[in-house]
């Protein structure tokens, strides 16, 4: 996560969403700890702030999978965007 907060080059920040996407794809444990752990923001500012377009894109994958859950987490999420 401390990958994902800026300040690291942009190739860093693509594998720790890369390897944070791969790690959540298909358990519902894993995504509920890293939307727990605060993710969701960060993947959002990156989304934002539109350093690079395979980056944002990438956020924009990793937010998919981390919404392919529960409706409990999917609220969840939409509130850590508010």
């Amino acid at each position: 996560m401390a990958k994902l907060q800026g300040g690291l080059p942009a190739q860093q920040q693509l594998e720790a969403i890369r390897a944070m996407k791969n790690m959540v794809i298909g358990n519902l444990n894993r995504k509920t700890l890293f939307v727990r752990l605060g993710v969701v923001p960060l993947l959002l500012a990156i989304v934002r702030d539109g350093q690079e377009e395979v980056l944002q894109l990438q956020a924009l994958v990793a937010l998919g999978s981390l919404a392919l859950g529960n409706h409990i987490q999917n609220n969840f999420i939409f509130f850590c965007q508010s």
